[in-house]
């Protein structure tokens, strides 16, 4: 890539600049440098000759590295308080699929006691309980997901099956506080190439705030999230509510990393 650049800048005559990972010679390490090169022209502004500088960027890659990690890690900490402020909407949620395996694994006892076993009626509720099961499973990898930590993983991604997926797992904390919850998914979105993990967490991020600002709203409390194709292909997601809004006073400082209006918040939700 680097010869690329020197070559095209080279040939155009323009300024240009890159980044290499090289050999110093004085200790044998390799480390980062930013290359500049400024074009000299002459008065008819022909290019006579460039005049160019090494600049030892390694220490402020390191930096830049570990503000990153530091980033993710402050990221990683808000996904672990905001599941924990969920934990009792979580534990409803799985103990709906848990109370059917119950339920139907009482049935196949009955049916399989009688004296002549409804053996098809105890297979129909072993079905039962083969559902719920893989049901309970779903919504605890869908919690355990938003734990790991790791590097993102890009891959092709349905958008709107992350908002179903995002919605059932927080539908009943939105019920909990009287909100009523309306998805308007459009039809045949393009996928597109991202973080499962991230992006759930995003719209997670996004419904959460929601809920908590028609907490103690004195209204219709409705949350409502739509998809839709935006320009160029893209995909437009937006999620909105009957709160109060936010104040223009502090609009441009949402998405900044560790600012926040709540007692309780580290700021890193939006950033």
């Amino acid at each position: 890539m680097a010869a690329r650049v020197l070559g095209e800048g080279v040939q155009s005559g323009q300024d240009f600049a890159f980044e290499t990972r090289s050999l110093r010679a004085q200790d044998g390490t390799y480390r980062w440098h930013l290359q500049r090169a400024v074009a000299l022209r002459d008065a008819q502004g022909s290019v006579l000759k460039f005049v160019g500088t090494t600049i030892d960027i390694d220490d402020l890659k390191h930096a830049e590295a570990a503000l990153r990690q530091a980033q993710d890690d402050l990221a990683r900490i808000n996904r672990v308080s905001t599941m924990g402020e969920l934990a009792a909407s979580l534990a409803h949620e799985v103990s709906q699929p848990i109370s059917g395996v119950i339920t139907n694994g009482s049935v196949s006892l009955r049916k399989l006691g009688r004296d002549e076993p409804d053996v098809e009626g105890a297979r129909v509720a072993v079905d039962r309980i083969v559902r719920d099961a893989h049901r309970a499973a779903e919504i605890l990898d869908r919690i355990r997901s938003q734990f790991q930590k790791g590097p993102p993983k890009k891959q092709l991604l349905n958008v709107n099956e992350i908002i179903v997926e995002t919605v059932a797992l927080l539908r009943s904390e939105a019920v909990r506080y009287g909100i009523s919850v309306r998805t308007e998914l459009a039809s045949e979105l393009p996928q597109i190439i991202g973080d499962r993990v991230q992006l759930q967490q995003v719209v997670m991020n996004l419904i959460v705030n929601s809920v908590e600002a028609m907490r103690d709203f004195d209204g219709t409390r409705e949350l409502v999230i739509k998809s839709e194709c935006g320009e160029s292909g893209r995909v437009l997601v937006s999620v909105s509510d009957k709160g109060a809004g936010i104040a223009p006073a502090i609009a441009e400082q949402i998405f900044d990393p560790v600012f926040t209006t709540k007692p309780h918040g580290t700021g890193m939700g939006f950033a």
